[in-house]
């Protein structure tokens, strides 16, 4: 894991602009890029949804669009070309791939999830998350201790 400065291309209603996200968490593995509404207001942004739109605004400018896909907001981005593309090598899907990449979030919920359709990309099954329910990976174990939580570990994920 590591903070950075990315640069997010986005299309508004009249324009492509570029905008500089600071201290963005880079998280290996990870497959899809999430944007924190929260952290964004508190940085001064205001967000308008309406009829499965939203727009995002600071100082009163539009500086991003985004699209409501299922139950997610996917922001509006101009299409690449060949140039601004690159290869990607991707593991093998599982359902503790997933646990991980999601911040080590319950497998039940990541069932839910998947069967939902609220997480893109996503080629396991809620049946095969469901499968690993009785699953404890060592950074959870080490959580659920630090929050001084019993913990019974059927089976340490590595």
């Amino acid at each position: 894991m590591g903070v950075g400065t990315v640069e997010l291309r986005c299309l508004t209603l009249v324009c492509e602009r570029v905008n500089t996200l600071h201290e963005v968490m880079f998280v290996p593995g990870v497959a899809e890029n999430l944007f924190s509404v929260s952290r964004a207001t508190k940085l001064g942004a205001e967000f308008v949804f309406k009829r499965g739109m939203c727009q995002v605004f600071m100082r009163n400018e539009v500086v991003l669009r985004a699209k409501q896909k299922g139950g997610l907001f996917v922001i509006c981005q101009p299409k690449l070309s060949w140039r601004d593309s690159c290869l990607l090598v991707r593991e093998a899907e599982s359902p503790e791939l997933w646990h991980k990449r999601l911040g080590h979030e319950g497998y039940e919920n990541l069932a839910k999830m998947a069967e939902e359709e609220l997480i893109s990309g996503v080629q396991v099954s809620g049946k095969a998350f469901r499968e690993k329910k009785t699953l404890v990976c060592e950074p959870c174990i080490i959580v659920f201790k630090n929050q001084n939580y019993i913990v019974v570990a059927l089976q340490t994920i590595k």
